[in-house]
């Protein structure tokens, strides 16, 4: 009777290592799809973005980085949104900047946070 448990906690113990063999197993040439997911995006991420000296504060680093803004509003339009940011309406400063002009909605809050 004894050989029995002996036999079963063997046969038990090959399956075991079997399946465990299988699951360590990635799928394709070494690489599983998620790794290979993760490396593109961290690619993608690295290639757009620009490498900023460490010893700048972020309002510095913030300034020094800054894009130029491509075009110039007309006067009545930046007086409508100084006064709307002014007042605590960015938001709605920022639609009239887009609507006026046409801008993405980056290049309109950099136009707002601007004034």
């Amino acid at each position: 009777m004894e050989w029995f448990f002996v036999v079963l906690i063997a046969v038990i113990g090959v399956i075991v290592l079997v399946w465990a063999m299988r699951v360590g197993r990635t799928k394709g040439p070494g690489v599983s799809e998620a790794d290979r997911y993760l490396n593109q995006l961290t690619a993608r991420s690295h290639s757009s973005q620009v490498a900023r000296p460490q010893n700048l504060t972020s309002a510095q680093s913030a300034q020094a980085y800054a894009q130029p803004l491509p075009v110039q509003l007309p006067p009545q339009l930046i007086a409508q949104a100084q006064a709307l940011v002014r007042s605590g309406h960015k938001i709605e400063a920022i639609k009239v900047i887009k609507q006026a002009t046409g801008m993405d909605l980056a290049t309109a809050k950099r136009f707002a946070d601007n004034l």
